[in-house]
């Protein structure tokens, strides 16, 4: 499925800073209905990908479990999208450049973006989100 048109990558574009132009190209995938995560980063450079970047890994349920009693379905979204770009620091301006290494999506835009993990984090109430990593630092499960 072919759908640049409906999901463009942000646009090439040269940013003041590391934190502008990663907020912006986030806006921008959120604003067309995908997630982009950091796959790379390098003191001068960053390589971020679109969240369905890769495949899917094999499970050792598939081999040790029967089929009659294994999941049905996916439990992953990946589907080795090839969506990527790379936000490089220019040495003697300090500024930093978004290029477009691969701009087109295997898949279509998400339904909802709380689809998204990282959409649904950032939409926590702070103090939820504090509470929710004091719990994780103490050690706590929830059995």
């Amino acid at each position: 499925m072919d759908s640049s048109s409906s999901m463009p990558p942000p646009p090439e574009a040269v940013y003041t800073d590391l934190p502008t132009a990663i907020a912006s190209i986030q806006a921008h995938a959120k604003a067309n209905g995908y997630a982009l995560y950091k796959r790379d980063t390098k003191p001068k450079r960053v390589v971020m990908t679109c969240d369905r970047f890769g495949k899917v890994e094999a499970t050792r349920e598939a081999n040790t479990v029967h089929s009659s009693k294994q999941r049905k379905g996916s439990r992953s979204k990946k589907c080795d999208c090839k969506m990527k770009v790379f936000i490089q620091r220019d040495e003697q301006s300090g500024q930093w450049e978004l290029k477009v290494y691969e701009g087109s999506h295997n898949h279509g835009p998400s339904a909802d973006i709380s689809a998204h993990p990282q959409y649904r984090i950032a939409a926590l109430d702070p103090e939820v989100h504090d509470q929710i990593n004091n719990l994780v630092l103490s050690g706590l499960n929830n059995a």
